[in-house]
């Protein structure tokens, strides 16, 4: 787990996340869901129309260890 992600669920726990302007775990898997839906239509990641910078950081580094953790017979969302 990076570090990005590992501050971030110390933010929700202590119900930090959003006196910072971060989303809160349901949001975040939300933007992840969304992201992966129409990541291919964007020419690159950031192209995507992100709401905050934030959320390109945290909804990103994410998905890149999702799809890390994917087998190779499986495809990544």
């Amino acid at each position: 787990m990076s570090n990005l992600i590992r501050s971030f669920d110390c933010l929700v726990l202590n119900g930090e996340s959003r006196h910072a302007g971060l989303p809160d775990e349901h949001m975040l898997y939300v933007l992840v869901l969304l992201y992966s839906v129409r990541r291919g239509l964007d020419n690159s990641p950031e192209a995507y129309p992100w709401k905050a910078n934030a959320h390109y950081w945290l909804v990103t580094t994410f998905h890149s260890q999702m799809c890390a953790k994917c087998s190779g017979s499986q495809s990544c969302v």
